[in-house]
């Protein structure tokens, strides 16, 4: 039997290139159970942990909460806490599976876990702001008239939106987002998947090109 390489673990490239930039970047873990088989991965297995720690020498490490514990708030505080075990160091970022949003339970539950940011507020298969708005925000929770420490960071859209387009047609579609930030003052911000980087990847040196230059050169003014 001959052992291959894992074509998508493009974790050294990711931390090559945030390396030599100040942009910030949340590197996101699922530790749950996938919603298909094909997205399960083994988070028991020492190389899994090995490579949220070596991430976590570089950038703040995040986690995707599996699909079961939006509902369930001891799958939820059970999660973190093997997230905080490997990474030593308390959790700050989640985000959803799927990014499906259960409100108002599952912004409560992070509130009583103390995360501080939550993005799942993103379209999955579609560029734009979900929450209409492209700066974070505190949520406020109508039911007991309050504002929680919570910041949503509403982000512009996932990779995914990508997949039936050109190359010229996604690089005019970030060009506008980010002029349209900008005007703003707000928050550009985009879900890539480390598949994304891959060689059988479509379009992923252009994919490449966005997040190691576009982005990473990116200011809010």
């Amino acid at each position: 039997m001959t052992l291959r390489k894992d074509p998508y673990n493009t974790f050294e490239w990711i931390i090559d290139v945030v390396k030599k930039s100040s942009t910030k970047l949340s590197v996101f873990f699922m530790l749950g159970e996938a919603v298909s088989f094909e997205d399960n991965v083994n988070t028991q297995r020492n190389k899994f942990k090995l490579l949220v720690k070596y991430v976590s020498d570089y950038r703040e490490i995040g986690l995707v909460f599996s699909y079961p514990a939006r509902t369930h708030y001891e799958q939820l505080k059970k999660e973190k806490g093997r997230m905080e075990e490997i990474t030593n160091r308390g959790l700050l970022s989640t985000m959803n599976a799927q990014y499906s949003v259960n409100l108002p339970h599952i912004y409560r539950n992070l509130v009583e876990l103390e995360i501080e940011r939550d993005f799942t507020m993103v379209y999955e298969n579609t560029l734009g702001f979900r929450a209409g708005t492209c700066t974070p925000f505190l949520f406020y929770d109508l039911d007991y008239e309050i504002k929680t420490p919570l910041i949503i960071h509403p982000m512009a859209g996932t990779t995914a939106a990508f997949d039936a387009q050109k190359a010229s047609e996604i690089e005019a579609e970030i060009e506008n987002l980010l002029s349209a930030v900008q005007q703003v003052h707000g928050m550009f911000s985009l879900a890539f998947s480390n598949t994304d980087f891959a060689e059988r990847t479509p379009n992923n040196e252009l994919l490449k090109r966005i997040f190691s230059k576009k982005l990473q050169s990116y200011e809010a003014s």
